[in-house]
């Protein structure tokens, strides 16, 4: 292998005017940076605090397509095998999630002795708690992950690297999927790190041998959980093609083609029993996705004829009745209301009532509003630094096109696949590109801050109390009519 060359500082006359004036010695040393530091371990402590109270409050049997991963677990730990389409829904998924998750509910039952007061899945003798909790900590590493990304693009901006992680910490569709029991929180944290390690490579022109692995192994983590992974492998391959034939030689490929040999370990025995098995592709999603968009009457039924609605945007509606029935398969629309509420039911109220009770609805409607002017900076700040990657900072590529291609991805495929009912719309699938948003919320409000005092103390103080709000949101209890506050 070739000896990792040293660090090369970064170019300080890349970064736009504000960010160098805003990015100097002042920002490093107390109270700023202080303060900074006190910011990221209170939406740490967020993380640990909302997911222990949702772990042992949230049933599981609420979450998104529940009963089919759980018997998919059922399966693969009870009776030793991956379920067929008859024993579980979900049964052309990777086994990974499934695995360690279920081990982890299983060793909460017996160290702990959590168990259910009534039975409600096919592991009638044990709760999920302890995969609840694994939850947590998956969530917890990804949120870490995002700081290294913040520390990386904005090494010298605290504010940037505080409010990134703010956001990440209490972003509602977060801490939804960390109370089920559900393949997106190991996928997450897979792409979040391969994306972090591969940002840090191209932008310190550094490729030792740690981050090689961990790249190759997070892959082969994300791959062996979540075909959506996919989008991730696809990100990181524009990045790296496209990073400059000066950074290609800086590549040790010998090294490269050993992880990348650990890695296709790891992966390959699921290709295998694919093929085997089901006579299909590696990837489910990707197949009928294929599929459909080569045959596409096929892939659509009278019913179903009809896409107007898709790329409509009922703005008054997600303000005033954002549940579900209201803009059915309008995918904008429902997708942010899936971000930010709770638009199928499954977390805030039952989606087995024709419309949520009364604090539900307030509790809904203000969920609406509080997520517009994060989107809002988030989308400006992504556009930022997809402006800054392909003009001057080609390093940051990555973190430019990864969205593009998740959102992309998921949107095409709820287009091709369209369902009656709008259940495609889960921004569970689109958790992957989780951590590229918070970055792009943390440059934005560093922007905001630097053109004056009073827009940097206006700021603190707004996103301090959207995140108090969001307590009511993320604390599972509405539902149940027990309101948080």
């Amino acid at each position: 292998m070739r000896a990792a060359e040293p660090i090369a500082p970064l170019r300080e006359s890349t970064w736009p005017g504000w960010l160098r004036r805003h990015s100097g010695v002042e920002l490093l040393g107390p109270p700023r940076l202080f303060f900074a530091w006190v910011t990221i371990a209170l939406s740490l402590l967020a993380i640990l605090y909302v997911g222990a109270w949702n772990a042992a409050k949230y049933p599981v049997p609420l979450g998104y397509d529940a009963q089919a991963h759980v018997d998919y677990a059922h399966v693969l730990l009870r009776e030793h095998h991956i379920p067929t389409s008859t024993q579980s829904a979900e049964s052309n998924q990777p086994t990974l999630y499934y695995a360690v998750a279920g081990s982890a509910a299983i060793a909460g039952h017996t160290v702990f002795g959590w168990s259910e007061d009534r039975p409600y899945s096919q592991l009638p003798e044990i709760s999920y708690r302890g995969a609840q909790i694994l939850n947590v900590l998956f969530v917890l590493l990804t949120a870490l992950c995002v700081l290294w990304l913040a520390r990386v693009v904005a090494p010298r901006s605290p504010w940037v690297w505080a409010s990134a992680v703010g956001y990440f910490a209490f972003l509602p569709v977060v801490a939804k999927t960390m109370a089920m029991f559900h393949p997106d929180n190991l996928s997450m944290l897979a792409s979040a790190a391969a994306i972090a390690a591969a940002t840090h490579m191209l932008a310190r022109r550094t490729f030792e041998r740690r981050y090689l692995l961990l790249l190759a192994l997070s892959l082969a983590v994300g791959l062996a959980t979540r075909a959506s992974t996919i989008f991730t492998l696809i990100a990181l391959a524009v990045g790296f093609a496209f990073a400059g034939r000066d950074m290609r030689r800086r590549v040790p490929w010998r090294a490269v083609g050993k992880v990348a040999a650990v890695a296709a370990c790891l992966v390959i025995p699921w290709i295998a029993y694919r093929a085997i098995v089901h006579h299909a592709g590696p990837l489910n999603a990707t197949t009928h996705v294929i599929d459909a968009a080569l045959h596409p009457s096929a892939a659509q039924n009278d019913t179903l004829a009809n896409r107007a609605p898709y790329f409509h945007i009922s703005a008054r509606s997600v303000f005033e009745t954002p549940w579900r029935s209201h803009y059915a398969n309008q995918a904008f629309t429902q997708t942010y209301t899936e971000i930010w509420g709770d638009w199928l039911g499954q977390y805030a109220w039952s989606s087995y009532s024709l419309i949520p009770t009364g604090p539900a609805q307030k509790l809904l409607r203000d969920q609406s509003y509080i997520g517009a002017i994060p989107t809002a900076l988030a989308i400006a700040g992504w556009l930022f630094l997809a402006w800054l990657a392909l003009r001057k900072r080609r390093d940051l590529l990555v973190l430019a096109v990864l969205p593009a291609f998740a959102v992309g991805g998921y949107f095409y495929r709820g287009w091709i696949l369209l369902t009656r009912d709008g259940d495609l719309f889960k921004a569970t699938y689109v958790l992957t590109s989780a951590p590229v948003w918070a970055l792009g919320f943390g440059l934005a409000t560093a922007w905001l801050a630097s053109r004056s005092r009073l827009a940097r103390y206006g700021m603190i103080v707004l996103f301090a109390v959207f995140a108090v709000l969001e307590l009511r949101f993320t604390m599972y209890g509405i539902r149940d009519h027990r309101p948080i506050f």
